[in-house]
């Protein structure tokens, strides 16, 4: 993770991607496979099993940014979680990302942004240049603690699973 120093606004511009679209071509992907390669075994969301995407996968990341040779996807969230800040601490944030699915958002925006990499940086690995990512719930956010901050960094094998299951075109 970042050092508690760390701030967007240090970064150049030449280290920050807005609104990165990508999609990806598909003949069909289970929602409930991307989750349990997501979660593993665990229980997919209610309702999810079922749904089947054909065509294509677009979408659009809000922020990447690089820093220290790692590159990070940075989401904003607007969820009301509760009126005190310490209703934003890490115990409900894991809730709420794997309640709205943020956490199979977040994996799809790490394929898409591993994907670009692969093709932008020479010698990519994931290991060596991604980050993780960043899902700042803004109500949250203070000056004094990590309130609000989620992070992550998927597991290697994860992302190539996933990655191999999409299949298609690149970022």
């Amino acid at each position: 993770m970042l050092n508690g120093k760390f701030r967007l606004n240090d970064l150049s511009s030449q280290d920050i991607l807005t609104e990165m679209e990508f999609y990806f071509e598909n003949e069909e992907i289970l929602g409930s496979r991307l989750l349990s390669i997501i979660r593993g075994n665990s229980a997919p969301a209610p309702g999810l099993s079922n749904i089947t995407e054909s065509g294509y996968l677009k979408g659009f990341v809000d922020l990447i940014f690089r820093y220290n040779g790692k590159y990070y996807i940075l989401d904003y969230k607007t969820n009301f979680l509760g009126d005190e800040v310490s209703d934003y601490g890490q115990p409900a944030l894991n809730n709420e990302m794997r309640e709205a699915l943020y956490d199979l958002q977040a994996h799809i925006y790490t394929i898409a942004l591993h994907r670009y990499l692969t093709d932008k940086v020479p010698d990519y690995s994931y290991k060596t240049h991604f980050g993780g990512y960043f899902y700042l719930f803004i109500r949250g956010i203070n000056e004094n603690g990590s309130e609000g901050i989620y992070y992550d960094q998927p597991d290697q094998r994860v992302v190539d699973e996933l990655n191999n299951y999409i299949g298609g075109s690149h970022a």
